[in-house]
């Protein structure tokens, strides 16, 4: 529902006749204490009614502000729920943009360890090559 709409309830909820409603053999509802014998005065009446809606009426003055307050509560809620899941889609994606990061320097961890280890291999065949030529050298002179 729009808050339009309820604002306009709420509305019409203030302007209606203050106070606790009472229906009185399900045709009058007025307001204030009813007291058997003494009637009810012009100044308490708020309305009759032919179909047997008077606790329907009585009622509707306590409850409509009573949801009209539950909405708001709950469009809090929604408020504040929204808020928490926006914030923790935020969260997600530093959580995501930092293991993504993490990732890329296990790569390029990885890439330079692999290139470390092809390094030493080329580093031990020069080496190997090296011997092989010294020992070449030396029985060519000994």
């Amino acid at each position: 529902m729009e808050q339009k709409k309820i604002d306009e309830i709420r509305a019409r909820c203030e302007a209606a006749t203050p106070g606790e409603w009472h229906a009185l053999d399900d045709w009058l509802v007025y307001t204030g204490d009813y007291i058997e014998g003494t009637g009810i005065s012009n100044e308490q009446m708020v309305c009759t009614t032919k179909d047997g809606a008077a606790k329907f009426i009585a009622h509707a003055r306590q409850d409509i502000p009573e949801l009209l307050d539950e909405i708001d509560r709950l469009t809090a809620e929604v408020k504040m729920w929204k808020e928490t899941a926006e914030y923790s889609d935020s969260v997600v994606g530093c959580l995501e943009a930092e293991l993504d990061e993490y990732k890329n320097k296990q790569i390029n961890g990885l890439d330079y360890l692999s290139q470390s280890m092809k390094l030493n291999d080329e580093w031990r065949r020069l080496d190997e090559k090296m011997d092989k030529i010294e020992k070449e050298l030396w029985t060519r002179e000994g």
